[in-house]
């Protein structure tokens, strides 16, 4: 485990189970795309669409080099409560001199929007996400949920220097 919650958050974990590890997430996941048996994570927020039931969820993992990764990602579930498909919304983490995070908006009309961004940090006190001069968006992907999945209709990604 990444890192121990507050006692007081411990009643809100849930863990990821074999079914759910056994579906690889879509979205910019670094070739990482399946989470671990056991690995802790927060639903943070639900809705429901199409018989299917969709969370928000959180949760730590370690990514290359030993870097802490902080996930935000989208969870399908049918009516029998099983993961249908998963969509990482945003991975953040800070790497020497890069961090790397995402904005990502749902709509009303269940598309998904995902623009990844890359800063690059000179100095400690240059690192502010609204820098336009530093911040810069490297793939910019869109999805549709149909049936409970999530559909990839459109992606472009551009160089950053």
């Amino acid at each position: 485990m990444c890192c121990r919650p507050p006692q007081k958050y411990m009643r809100r974990l849930n863990s990821f189970n074999q079914q759910e590890v056994s579906i690889p997430v879509k979205g910019d996941n670094f070739g990482s795309p399946n989470m671990e048996v056991g690995v802790p994570y927060y639903a943070i927020g639900s809705f429901g669409y199409d018989h299917n039931t969709f969370k928000l969820i959180i949760y730590n993992k370690i990514g290359e080099a030993d870097t802490p990764l902080l996930n935000v990602q989208l969870n399908s579930y049918g009516q029998d409560g099983n993961l249908v498909d998963a969509l990482l919304l945003d991975s953040i983490f800070c790497y020497e001199d890069i961090v790397r995070f995402s904005d990502f908006v749902i709509n009303a009309d269940y598309t998904v929007n995902i623009d990844s961004n890359v800063l690059y940090r000179y100095e400690d006190d240059m690192m502010v996400k609204n820098k336009k001069s530093f911040n810069q968006v490297y793939l910019k992907e869109k999805y549709i949920i149909k049936n409970g999945r999530f559909k990839l209709i459109s992606r472009l990604k551009r160089k950053v220097e």
